[in-house]
């Protein structure tokens, strides 16, 4: 092989591996213009990119506008470059997992231990959920129910072992809840409304049981039908994809007047945005065409290279907002937020001279300290905008007005009555922007975090071992959003 073949191959197999890393994190599993780039879509983008890049470096060195040695020098470059972004991606995923070891750790332990842990949390409680399109949005399976005792969301069998957890904290709910043959819970037809509160499981009603859930107060109390369709982890646009597939499917069977669209301040911002429902594609199987022919071959191995370099990459990580600019920081043995009675803790402890010692959901603690530039630089900032227009333009069309009700975190509303939870929030800058988008909209607001002020300073609304509104929480936030709308249709 001449020294020319020679370049050549080593340039085409440098610029085409960093090239492919590339394509690979930034198109492989993703939707372009509506259509997902799976697999077979990647394989022909991936040779196409290859055959351009050996073209063009032989063109380049046929026409002498790059000298061998300057094109063996760029390559040297290409190879180096992508060991270094290879190196980061080991390196980041490397240090990022020995950060969250212990808390790892603690929750393959607990999930050991509910082997033989006769008690529910309510994670297990859950009614189950599915896609009823290929939209980015899901339903409850219809006609289920449950009844039974369950603790909340932060239990771990090893707490019942701190004896201030067991007899301050934990809290055994004994819940019913029943889901309608649409998916949702509800007792009422749904063509007897025409008020339907949308949201997530803040209006689902987490951890209350049938009959007490604020929805449920809110319709006894302004004598007028409200119908639940709140559903648990669904984002502000999986929300409103889910209203306009009930409008369009029953049609006059959903006489809507009026919305009350829940947003919750702790995940609203982080969760899913996508048009489109996941592609849940097993790691090793290669889809269409080629599972058939190469499921047990090299390609299929290959794929699940092509999963593992996506999964891996620090780059996407940034991108889904899995990787942060503030490093995880390991808590220090002597830190009593997070161990007590001897006991390790996944969420930290707090204690307030008026409420007593509650569980604090970690994550929204890190989230309430980001500053602005944190939600104006997110990248599901500018999917909110479009949604609340998406939102009024859906609203017009149907005629119905929308009240965005705006729920505050439990660690944001009960910040200055806890020791030094304080430090960890900042402004509501999540919250304040809501705000302005619905009045941007033309919606009509209630700010929960202003409204439950009064309340905060002498009940706890929260459940103490969940981040959720408890039965009093319920109560409350029924009455206040009873009140407001009673001032607005007094005022019309």
């Amino acid at each position: 092989m001449t020294d020319f073949h020679r370049v050549i191959r080593q340039s085409t197999m440098s610029f085409g591996a960093l090239l492919g890393y590339f394509i690979i994190i930034v198109f492989f599993n993703e939707n372009v213009l509506g259509v997902r780039i799976g697999f077979t879509p990647l394989v022909c983008i991936l040779l196409v990119a290859v055959v351009g890049i050996r073209f063009l470096i032989r063109r380049l060195l046929q026409w002498q506008l790059v000298s061998e040695s300057g094109l063996l020098n760029l390559t040297l470059t290409s190879t180096v470059t992508l060991i270094g972004f290879v190196l980061v991606d080991i390196a980041s995923t490397a240090y990022i997992s020995s950060h969250k070891s212990e808390i790892l750790n603690s929750e393959i332990l607990s999930d050991e231990e509910r082997l033989f842990d006769p008690n529910g949390w309510i994670g297990e409680w859950y009614p189950r959920l599915y896609y009823p399109t290929q939209k980015n949005f899901q339903l409850h399976k219809p006609n289920f129910t449950l009844i039974g005792e369950h603790y909340g969301n932060f239990y771990r069998p090893e707490l019942a072992r701190s004896p201030i957890l067991a007899g301050s904290v934990l809290q055994k709910q004994h819940v019913t809840i029943h889901i309608n043959e649409l998916g949702f819970r509800e007792s009422k037809r749904l063509e007897d409304c025409n008020v339907y509160a949308l949201g997530d499981s803040f209006t689902f009603g987490w951890g209350v049981t049938e009959g007490k859930d604020w929805i449920h107060l809110l319709g006894r109390g302004i004598g007028t039908c409200v119908y639940n369709l709140g559903l648990v982890g669904a984002s502000p646009k999986q929300e409103f994809l889910l209203l306009k597939y009930m409008i369009e499917k029953e049609g006059g069977r959903l006489p809507i007047k009026h919305l009350l669209w829940v947003i919750y301040e702790g995940n609203d911002l982080e969760d899913s945005y996508d048009e489109l429902r996941p592609v849940m594609a097993p790691p090793i199987i290669v889809e269409g065409t080629l599972s058939r022919l190469f499921k047990e071959t090299l390609i299929g191995n290959v794929y699940g290279i092509a999963v593992s370099i996506k999964g891996e990459s620090w780059i996407n990580r940034l991108k889904q907002g899995q990787l942060k600019l503030a490093l995880p920081v390991k808590h220090r043995e002597t830190d009593n937020h997070y161990a007590i009675d001897g006991v390790k803790l996944v969420n930290p402890l707090y204690h307030s001279p008026i409420h007593g010692y509650v569980l604090f959901f970690k994550p929204y603690l890190e989230l309430a300290s980001k500053p602005e530039s944190y939600l104006l630089n997110h990248p599901h900032r500018q999917l909110l905008v479009q949604t609340f227009k998406d939102m009024a333009a859906l609203a017009s069309k149907f005629h119905f007005r929308v009240t965005v009700v705006l729920a505050p975190t439990a660690n944001r509303l009960y910040a200055r009555y806890f020791d030094n939870l304080s430090q960890a929030t900042q402004k509501p800058y999540f919250i304040n922007y809501l705000e302005k988008l619905s009045g941007d909209a033309g919606f009509d607001t209630i700010n929960l975090l202003t409204a439950l002020q009064p309340y905060a300073r002498r009940e706890l609304l929260y459940f103490r071992d969940d981040d959720h509104w408890n039965e009093r929480g319920g109560q409350v936030v029924a009455e206040i959003v009873k009140q407001r709308l009673d001032s607005k249709r007094n005022r019309g």
